[in-house]
Order: structure tokens, then C-alpha cells, then sequence
């Protein structure tokens, strides 16, 4: 059986571990509203400028010239972008996507395409490369404290690698963000961009007086890179935000469980208080008896 000293040690150290997981919940909570900012502000930004390459578009007699939006014929070679957190205590949500890329890549190697898998966060890289060894994985190493520089960078680089050939198609597996309590694991394909499978209701009734300057292919290049790099952001967004909301809620269960485990140990240590003050009056009385008796 535990001391009270042991018993009182327990429940001290559980108190402060409560108050740490408190303190974290407080920091996700606010950095999940900012995150959820964001997510709003890219979303809006991500449907206009799709439509604005949508217009453009229009005026182009052919894109066989941007096969980066409609893709390749027979496509072999495929990029797969991991996007997980660096950090832990975020509940199943590096899990998930560690499960989610492996089921891309496994229904991928099954169409025998060439698959190499790129991680943006440090723990969807350890459960990969600690579970699996058969194929390569490569962490991206951000170059800038920004969070648009860095995906500036990337975009740029998938651009590269594709018109180098060295991909033809670039899936994102992410979380996305639904609630603060609710994320779903989406794998989405950034190459080819495949514009015209996304939502477009709104249609702009002065369309035809449009005018591209300098041109309309001019036009559709720099939006092409927008589109892509807006694509790329918004996703980790999405995944910036699901973390906090994972780790939120991951620690106001650990803080809840704290309170259970501290209610748990103070009823056992009053009751070993109690078996340890009658064991005491016991040894009292029978003493007082011996002496009374001698």
C-alpha cells in the first residue's frame, strides 16, 4: 500500500500537470481563432482567383500549353505532400494523416506509378520512416519564419519538378478543418490543377467585355502559380488550424482526466489517513489497557 507521503507526492505532481495541460488549452484556443481568420480569408481568395483563371481561360484557344492544369497523358511519377504537425499532445490527428498517406501511396503503387513522399512537419516523417523503410520520405526544411514565404517556396518547386518532368501529378494529404472539435483527413491533387472540377455558380455577366493585359497566356501563367501556391497555403491552413483544434481538445480531456485521477487519489489518501489514525488510537488504547493492568 502507497504512504500518505507517496499518495500526497501523487496528487501534487497530478495537479501540476493540470495546470500545464490548462495552460496548453489556452494557447490552442487562441491561436484557433486567429488560424480560423485565416481559413476564411483564403477561402474567399481561393474561389475568386479560381474564377479568375477560369475567365482567362475562356480566351486561351488551347491550354496543351499548361499541361500543369489539365495534366499529362499516362502519368507515372507522383509527389506526395504529408502535411502533420513538429509537435505532439495533439490526439489522433498526426495518426490520421500517417494512416491517410499510407492508403494514398498503397492505392497509387497499385496503379505502379513512381511515388516519393514529402513531409511538411516533423511527426508525419517519424511514423513513416520508423514503421516504413520501403520507400523515401524527405521533411522540408523551411528556409523562412514565414508561413507564405515558405509555401511561396514549395509552390515554386513543384512548378519546377513538373515542368522538369520529374513529377506529373502532386497530391496533399492534410486535416481539414470542420470544427474545433471535428477535422477530416482530405487528400487533395494540386497537380494538374484541375480547375474545372472545382465549384464555380457564379458567373460574371460582363465576362465578354473582360481584358487581358498584356495577354491573356501572359495572364494565365501568373495565375497558374497563384492558384497553385493560394492551393498549397490553404491547405496548411487548414491543418494549422485542425492541430490547435486536436490539441485543444486533446488537453481538456487530459484536464478532465487530471481532475478524476486527483479526485481518485484524495478519496484513497483520506482513507489511508483515516486507516493510519485508528491503527494509532488502537496501539494507544491497547497501551494505556497494559498499563493499567500492570
Amino acid at each position: 500500500m502507497a504512504s500518505l507521503k507517496d499518495l500526497k507526492n501523487r496528487i501534487q505532481t497530478v495537479k501540476s500537470s493540470q495546470k500545464i495541460t490548462k495552460a496548453m488549452k489556452m494557447v490552442a484556443a487562441s491561436k484557433l481563432r486567429r488560424a480560423k481568420d485565416a481559413i476564411e480569408n483564403s477561402r474567399k481568395y481561393m474561389d475568386k482567383l479560381t474564377q479568375l483563371l477560369r475567365d482567362v481561360g475562356k480566351k486561351i484557344e488551347s491550354y496543351q500549353k499548361f499541361p500543369i492544369v489539365f495534366g499529362r497523358e499516362n502519368p507515372k511519377k507522383v509527389l506526395i505532400l504529408s502535411v502533420s504537425s513538429n509537435r505532439g499532445l495533439c490526439g489522433a490527428f498526426n495518426n490520421n494523416i500517417y494512416k491517410a498517406t499510407l492508403g494514398l501511396y498503397n492505392q497509387l503503387k497499385s496503379e505502379n506509378k513512381e511515388i516519393e513522399i514529402l513531409s511538411i512537419g516533423k511527426k508525419a516523417l517519424e511514423l513513416l520512416n520508423s514503421k516504413h523503410k520501403n520507400f523515401r520520405t524527405i521533411l522540408f526544411q523551411s528556409e523562412h519564419n514565414d508561413l507564405i514565404e515558405d509555401m511561396i517556396h514549395i509552390s515554386k518547386d513543384l512548378q519546377t519538378r513538373f515542368y522538369n518532368q520529374e513529377i506529373d501529378e502532386c497530391y496533399i494529404v492534410y486535416n481539414k478543418f470542420i470544427s474545433a472539435v471535428s477535422q477530416q483527413v482530405a487528400d487533395l491533387k494540386l497537380i494538374p490543377l484541375n480547375i474545372e472540377e472545382q465549384d464555380a455558380e457564379n458567373t460574371d455577366s460582363v465576362e465578354e467585355r473582360k481584358i487581358c493585359e498584356p495577354n491573356a497566356e501572359d495572364m494565365a501563367e501568373e495565375l497558374i502559380s497563384e492558384v497553385l501556391k493560394v492551393n498549397l497555403l490553404r491547405a496548411v491552413l487548414e491543418s494549422s488550424a485542425s492541430e490547435h483544434g486536436a490539441r485543444m481538445t486533446a488537453m481538456e480531456n487530459a484536464s478532465k482526466n487530471a481532475s478524476e485521477m486527483i479526485k481518485k487519489l484524495t478519496v484513497k489518501y483520506n482513507r489511508t489517513r483515516q486507516s493510519a489514525i485508528t491503527t494509532e488510537l488502537v496501539e494507544i488504547i491497547a497501551g494505556a489497557e497494559a498499563i493499567n493492568d500492570g
